[in-house]
């Protein structure tokens, strides 16, 4: 897919939570919230070019099982017909019990640099 585009992210990613999952490759935005869903994936952190249909439904589905859905910076995603239909901002899913982790990773992107070039 274009996890090449985010090669950066996912480093810091690696770097911030090695020894504590393990890395899979997945394809489609959809089954990568819905592997983190059913516990298959702890954390998953998807690219920037997503769209919001790609990602409402295995969201709800996601968050009634209390996981929680961001962007790279910690922002929960907006759902609203007036806004652009991209999660320019990137994507990043947890399991319910990892919301320390995934709060580590946002914080860690928001500290970045290279990140903080999204907002420009």
């Amino acid at each position: 897919g274009d996890s090449g585009s985010i090669q950066r992210y996912l480093d810091l990613a690696e770097d911030l939570i090695a020894g504590k999952v393990e890395r899979q490759v997945v394809g489609a935005t959809g089954n990568k919230i819905l592997c983190v869903a059913l516990g298959d994936s702890t954390i998953s952190m998807i690219h920037t070019k997503t769209s919001l249909w790609d990602t409402a439904a295995p969201t709800t589905v996601l968050e009634a099982l209390g996981g929680k859905v961001t962007d790279y910076f910690g922002n929960p995603l907006v759902y609203d017909a007036e806004r652009e239909l991209g999660n320019k901002f990137g994507v990043i899913a947890s399991v319910a019990g990892a919301a320390k982790l995934h709060d580590e990773l946002t914080k860690a992107l928001r500290g970045d640099e290279e990140s903080l070039s999204f907002l420009a």
